[in-house]
C-alpha cells in the first residue's frame, strides 16, 4: 500500500550507504525478503534512484552541524539544524514537497544564512514531483520575526492565509497557467477550503 511504500522508501533515503552511493545493492537488502520485497524493489527502485539522482547531482561541502542558542525579541531559540554543508541543505522525501516542508526548510535555512557567510548558500527540498530552493537570503533575521509574529497573530485571531493558500496564490500569481479559468485569490480560497493539511481547523 501506499503508506507502506511511503515508510519504506524514507527508511531506505535515511541510509548513509544509499545516500553516497557505496552500496549498489543494498537498496534491495533493506526491503522485506520473498516476493514481497521483489515486488516492493521493482515498485520503488525508479522512484528512489531518481531522488537519489537528484540529491548526488547537487554541490556538496564540507560537513557542518549548527547550534542554535540565540534570542529573536522576547523568544528565545535552542536546537541543533545536522546536515548542513559550507554550500548547502539538503533535504529529501519520498512523496510530494508538502507545503509544511517548504515552511520547516524555509525556517532552517534562514538561520543556516544568519549562521554562515556564504553568498552561493542554498537549500534544497527533493521530492518525487519537483525539487525547490532557496537561495541566500538576504536579512534573514528580518524575515524570522515576521514569522515569528505570524505565529502570535495566529494565537489571537485567523490568519488571512496559510501556508497551503500562500503558496497556492503566489504560485498562480508568479507563474499563472494558460488555461487557468480562476483568479489568484479564487484559487488560494478554494485550497483553503480543502482544510487537508490543517485538521485542527473547524470548517
Amino acid at each position: 500500500n501506499s503508506l507502506q511504500d511511503f515508510q519504506w522508501g524514507e527508511t531506505i533515503l535515511k541510509d548513509p550507504d544509499i545516500l553516497s552511493g557505496k552500496s549498489e545493492y543494498k537498496l534491495e537488502s533493506l526491503l522485506p525478503v520473498g516476493a514481497l520485497g521483489k515486488l516492493a524493489y521493482e515498485r520503488l527502485a525508479p522512484q528512489l534512484r531518481y531522488l537519489l539522482d537528484q540529491w548526488n547531482t547537487l554541490p556538496t561541502g564540507a560537513p557542518l552541524t549548527i547550534q542554535l542558542n540565540q534570542q529573536l525579541e522576547d523568544l528565545h531559540i535552542s536546537g541543533v539544524i545536522a546536515g548542513a554543508t559550507t554550500r548547502n541543505f539538503k533535504c529529501m522525501r519520498f512523496g510530494k514537497i508538502r507545503s509544511v516542508d517548504l515552511l520547516s526548510g524555509w525556517i532552517q535555512h534562514l538561520f543556516l544564512c544568519q549562521h554562515l557567510e556564504a553568498p552561493d548558500f542554498k537549500t534544497h527540498l527533493i521530492g518525487k514531483e519537483a525539487t525547490y530552493s532557496f537561495s541566500q537570503a538576504e536579512q534573514p533575521e528580518k524575515h524570522l520575526l515576521e514569522l515569528k509574529r505570524l505565529f502570535y497573530q495566529g494565537h489571537a485571531s485567523p490568519l488571512p492565509f496559510f501556508v497551503q493558500t500562500a503558496y497556492t496564490y503566489a504560485k498562480a500569481t508568479l507563474r499563472p497557467s494558460p488555461r487557468a479559468r480562476k483568479t489568484p485569490i479564487d484559487l488560494a480560497f478554494a485550497e483553503f477550503t480543502k482544510l487537508v493539511e490543517y485538521p485542527f481547523l473547524i470548517q
